[in-house]
C-alpha cells in the first residue's frame, strides 16, 4: 500500500470489501466506511453484528455516569448523555451502514470530549457548534476523525494537568490513556489490515468500542474524583 493510499484509508475513508460480505436488509450501504467485520454474517437485519452489539457499552457507561452527576457542571451531565447517544447512533450506523447515522454518532462522540475539555458555557457552545458544522458539512478530509484524534490527545493532556494534585484521578487518566492506545491499535489494524486479519475473524473494531468505553469510564471517574475534592 502506497503512502498516499494509506493516508486516504486512514483519513479519507475506505470501503473494505471481503469475499464473505453479503447483502442484507439495509443494503446498499451509503457510508464512506465499511469495517472489516463480515456484513450480514449473523443476521439479515444487522450489517455488522458485533460492531453493533459492542455499542451497548457506551450506553452503559453513559447511564452510569448520569447517576453520579448531581451537583456537577452541566458539561459533565451533557457528556454522559452524549455517551449514551453515541452508543445508540453508532449502533444504528454499524447495523445499517447508512451515512446519516454515521454523521449523527460522530457529532455525539466528538461532543463527549468537547464537553470534557471546557468549563465555560460560551466556549463550550462555540466549540460544539463549530465541531458539529464540520462533522455534518466537511466530507473529503474526514473532519470528524481528525478532530477526534486531536481531542483525545488534548483531553488526556488536560486531565493530567488538572489532576496533578489528585493521585487517584491521575491513575484513572493513565488507565484511560493506556486503554485508548490499545484500542487504537485494534482500530488501526482493522482499518488497514482487514485482508490479513479477516480469516481469524477477531472483530477488532468491536474491541475498539470496548477499549474506548472503558477509557470513557475512567475519564468520568477522574472527573468525579476531582469534583469530590472541590466539595
Amino acid at each position: 500500500m502506497s503512502n498516499a493510499s494509506l493516508f486516504y484509508t486512514l483519513i479519507g475513508g475506505a470501503k473494505v470489501h471481503i469475499q464473505e460480505d453479503a447483502v442484507g436488509f439495509w443494503s446498499p450501504a451509503t457510508a464512506a466506511i465499511n469495517w472489516c467485520e463480515r456484513d450480514y454474517a449473523v443476521s439479515y437485519f444487522v450489517a455488522e453484528f458485533w460492531n453493533t452489539l459492542s455499542n451497548a457499552l457506551y450506553v452503559v457507561v453513559g447511564l452510569r455516569a448520569l447517576l453520579n452527576t448531581q451537583r456537577c457542571p452541566w458539561q459533565i451531565s451533557a457528556a454522559a448523555l452524549c455517551c449514551v447517544f453515541t452508543g445508540i447512533f453508532s449502533g444504528l450506523f454499524h447495523a445499517s451502514l447508512q451515512a446519516h447515522y454515521q454523521r449523527i454518532y460522530e457529532v455525539f462522540e466528538n461532543g463527549i470530549l468537547v464537553l470534557f475539555c471546557h468549563d465555560r458555557t460560551t466556549s463550550t457552545l462555540v466549540h460544539i457548534g463549530v465541531m458539529a458544522t464540520g462533522v455534518l458539512v466537511v466530507d473529503s478530509f474526514r473532519f470528524a476523525e481528525l478532530h477526534l484524534v486531536f481531542m483525545i490527545a488534548f483531553t488526556i493532556y488536560r486531565f493530567l494537568q488538572i489532576a496533578r494534585d489528585a493521585p487517584a484521578a491521575t491513575a484513572a487518566v493513565h488507565r484511560a490513556a493506556m486503554v485508548t492506545v490499545g484500542g487504537f491499535f485494534c482500530w488501526l489494524l482493522d482499518r488497514v489490515g482487514c485482508h490479513v486479519v479477516s480469516p481469524m475473524n477477531p472483530q477488532l473494531h468491536a474491541w475498539w468500542h470496548l477499549a474506548t468505553a472503558v477509557a470513557l469510564h475512567y475519564g468520568f471517574t477522574a472527573l468525579f474524583i476531582l469534583k469530590s475534592k472541590v466539595e
